[in-house]
């Protein structure tokens, strides 16, 4: 069958590169696709990067070979993660107002009643209310947000919690002051969504999520049910070209590990030169005052032999 951009809508979901029919041609032509300097996704008008080539087609004739296939697939489009141990076991999450008593209380259930329990899954109640977006505790129902999933951590439990992104970070959020600075927002109103600025994205992720994770937070469930063409999301309106926003969202936050630990070696050697050449400047110093000393030392000795001189 036909994958990618020319697959039905009708589907709903693309069809995979396995078939019993032993055979699947996927079609990347015009697919959106990443930068090859910092794998960004939007060109500096904020527009959707497409793959460019007049056709991009991928034949998969595996017949029966299944594997085979998805070992080709990731030869073209790179290796897939293997998922954490607790991902693959039972996660449990419902749309519900518990509070921190309640989830203590149905934890201790799934004990009770000898349930397998792997995770645990905050929805929309976590965060203040009334939008689908938030980013701060709900501390009317989670007075210790900290306490409640250290707890959850002490029984072995990963803990996640629910986001949708579409809202921006409003005025309410306990970040919203450091947000807006660095996005240069003056007017006291919100910081709207905008997944193709990277300025705002990684304020997002560092000021406002960052925090939350030293917390405890495992796992974030990536939420979006505002459509794809909703806030700045970079669409670009070309036929069989939405982009589901949560791919951008689901990427950045599966590597900002990696983007944070490369600009922390950055700044450490940022750091080692501006210790290097303070140590430096404060060598030269050194010399420079060591080398006045003998000098005013010799001239003095220079005096002393004069005067020496002088009385005989």
């Amino acid at each position: 069958r036909w994958v990618g951009a020319g697959f039905d809508p009708s589907d709903h979901c693309a069809w995979g590169v396995v078939s019993r029919s032993g055979w699947a041609l996927v079609n990347e032509t015009g697919a959106p696709c990443l930068d090859e300097t910092d794998d960004w996704w939007a060109d500096e008008t904020g527009a959707m990067l497409r793959n460019r080539n007049r056709h991009d087609l991928y034949l998969f004739g595996h017949g029966a070979d299944f594997r085979g296939a998805l070992r080709d697939f990731t030869a073209v489009g790179g290796a897939v993660p293997l998922p954490l141990r607790y991902q693959l076991g039972v996660l449990f999450s419902r749309w519900f107002d518990y509070d921190t008593e309640g989830v203590r209380a149905l934890v201790r259930t799934f004990d009770q009643r000898r349930l397998p329990l792997d995770g645990l899954i905050l929805d929309m109640n976590w965060h203040t209310k009334p939008a689908w977006t938030g980013y701060t505790w709900d501390e009317t129902l989670f007075p210790e947000p900290a306490e409640l999933v250290g707890w959850l951590r002490r029984r072995g439990l990963a803990v996640g919690a629910n986001l949708h992104d579409a809202g921006g970070v409003g005025t309410d959020e306990a970040t919203y002051a450091r947000v807006a600075a660095a996005m240069g927002v003056s007017d006291g109103k919100g910081v709207p969504l905008s997944l193709t600025n990277k300025t705002y994205l990684f304020a997002l992720e560092d000021i406002t999520l960052a925090p939350v994770e030293a917390n405890g937070i495992d796992v974030w469930w990536i939420d979006w049910q505002q459509g794809e063409t909703s806030s700045s999301t970079g669409q670009d309106g070309l036929p069989d070209g939405k982009m589901n926003p949560t791919f951008w969202t689901a990427k950045t936050r599966a590597t900002d590990h990696k983007r944070r630990a490369v600009q922390a070696a950055e700044r450490a050697a940022r750091g080692a030169n501006g210790e290097g050449r303070a140590a430096e400047r404060q060598g030269r110093a050194a010399l420079q005052a060591d080398g006045e000393g003998r000098k005013t030392e010799t001239e003095r000795e220079g005096r002393g032999r004069d005067v020496d001189g002088g009385g005989t």
